[in-house]
């Protein structure tokens, strides 16, 4: 195996590593942003449906759900983002 071979077969198995490192970074952020849709929509609707009556759901409470999907929102956008600088 010549020293070019052996420099691509590097730089190859580097871009891979790249690669899966990326797409765990991503998945992991990905799933934290369903996390904060789960604790900022469904966790309100829920406890709401519990009491029978939704008038619970307040101006705090309001606020609180709308931060928790913007954070959503924020971290599946970044998480594509990344999975868009993945190497060739």
């Amino acid at each position: 195996m010549s020293g070019a071979e052996l420099f691509e077969r590097i730089e190859r198995r580097q871009a891979l590593v790249f690669n899966e490192r990326t797409k765990l970074v991503a998945g992991s952020l990905d799933r934290l942003s369903t996390a904060s849709v789960v604790a900022g929509l469904i966790g309100p609707i829920a406890s709401s449906s519990a009491t029978g009556s939704m008038a619970a759901i307040t101006q705090s409470v309001a606020v609180s759900t709308l931060t928790w999907l913007v954070a959503a929102f924020l971290l599946h956008f970044t998480a594509r983002q990344m999975l868009g600088k993945l190497r060739l």
